[in-house]
């Protein structure tokens, strides 16, 4: 199994590898993570997600079907 965690940090756009992090079979994210208009750098898909802010339910990320949703 490959994984990968995925900052939310400006140095994510400084190379286009959105194709090859969503080869991983784990995808983690962290917090407020944005993919959308990013995805040529970031990918398409989350399936775990660690988060320590409380989200409105309309935020896209509550929404998401996740393997693993850790709220801290």
């Amino acid at each position: 199994m490959k994984i990968i965690l995925i900052g939310n940090g400006s140095s994510v756009l400084d190379r286009v590898l959105g194709e090859r992090i969503d080869e991983f079979d784990r995808i983690v994210r962290f917090n407020s993570y944005k993919i959308h208009g990013y995805e040529e750098f970031v990918g398409t898909k989350t399936t775990d997600w660690f988060n320590v802010q409380l989200l409105e339910s309309n935020d896209f990320r509550v929404n998401q079907q996740y393997k693993k949703y850790v709220f801290h």
